[in-house]
């Protein structure tokens, strides 16, 4: 008797306004134009947060990687990362987590 494996997938909800801000990153990606600091931020913590869909994911990070990362991009990943920290006291010692 073999047991099938049934893979369940969360399903994101998105709102217009954020689709359309992770598509209109996408394109700028790859006309060759770089994402501004805060814009980075954004779209990037939308990423993180996992309320973007692994296609546009996956479109994402492909764009950003052909165009190269600049330093404004890299910077506003680096913040959208720092804000979902969560630290905690163990033992004497500061610990950071990042839950995704």
């Amino acid at each position: 008797m073999s047991r099938r494996r049934i893979r369940t997938f969360e399903t994101t909800r998105i709102t217009i306004k954020e689709e359309n801000m992770i598509k209109a990153a996408i394109k700028k990606l790859v006309l060759g134009e770089g994402l501004g600091e805060k814009e980075a931020e954004e779209v990037l913590g939308r990423v993180i947060d996992g309320k973007v869909p692994a296609s546009q994911v996956g479109a994402l990070l492909t764009a950003l990687r052909m165009k190269g990362e600049s330093v404004d991009e890299i910077t506003g990943a680096a913040r959208a990362l720092k804000t979902r920290l969560y630290r905690f006291q163990l033992n004497n010692h500061l610990l950071n987590l990042l839950f995704c």
